[in-house]
């Protein structure tokens, strides 16, 4: 049964831990590209090898065929259990591998993947499969971890390492005073406003000084509504 859902979880920093979290964040990324690149490669070599044909419907039968220790044993992946086989991988082999087209079949580049260098203090990093992205703003010293709007898109989200990962990364903060944030949520009859408060909305995630504020906010009303 289709269930539209999206949501966004906002935590805010100060400027000490916010370059803490910005580094853990920036070493997530890479850490993904590296393995993305990796993964690729490994697949590239096992359907050369192997003389998987030439276009995208049999390399993407080979991905979803072949277990990730097979493939490991073509080209060494690092992190092979930091992060599930999933969709981004794919996309982004089949970009590499026929990116002159079907009928070639070319090896990844490591040029290819993004590298987010020390220097960058803001920026954002989204994953195709599960329509969403983590975004990170030095001016507002934020981190935002938003899932789009789609069918059971934030269920989805909940066992895909993209998530997980992100909330470990959170998870693990010492809070400071004023720091922290929550998670809003909404399902089925969205309004054309985004995130407005309706039935359908709800709050989890509660961290720090802020996530306490809006909880004992969300505590008022209640008693309000059923007073």
């Amino acid at each position: 049964m289709a269930l539209e859902q999206r949501m966004i979880a906002r935590y805010k920093f100060n400027k000490g831990n916010y370059k803490k979290i910005l580094r853990k964040f920036r070493e997530l990324a890479n850490d993904i590209e590296e393995h993305k690149f990796e993964y690729a490669t490994a697949l590239y070599e096992y359907a050369k090898k192997n003389k998987i044909k030439k276009n995208m419907s049999a390399i993407r039968d080979a991905f979803y065929n072949t277990s990730s220790s097979t493939l490991n044993s073509y080209y060494k992946i690092k992190k092979l259990y930091a992060f599930e086989k999933h969709e981004d991988i794919l996309e982004y082999a089949l970009d590499e591998m026929f990116r002159s087209g079907e009928g070639k079949l070319l090896k990844p580049r490591r040029s290819s993947c993004r590298k987010i260098t020390n220097k960058v203090n803001s920026f954002s990093y989204g994953s195709y499969s599960l329509h969403g992205h983590i975004g990170l703003s030095l001016d507002n010293q934020e981190v935002i971890f938003e899932v789009q709007q789609g069918n059971r898109n934030c269920d989805r989200s909940e066992e895909f390492f993209f998530q997980k990962a992100f909330w470990r990364i959170i998870n693990s903060h010492d809070w400071s005073r004023g720091e922290g944030g929550y998670v809003k949520q909404q399902d089925e009859d969205l309004s054309d406003e985004p995130y407005c408060d309706y039935w359908n909305t709800f709050y989890f995630g509660h961290k720090g000084s802020i996530g306490k504020n809006k909880k004992e906010e969300e505590h008022r009303i209640n008693v309000a509504m059923y007073r």
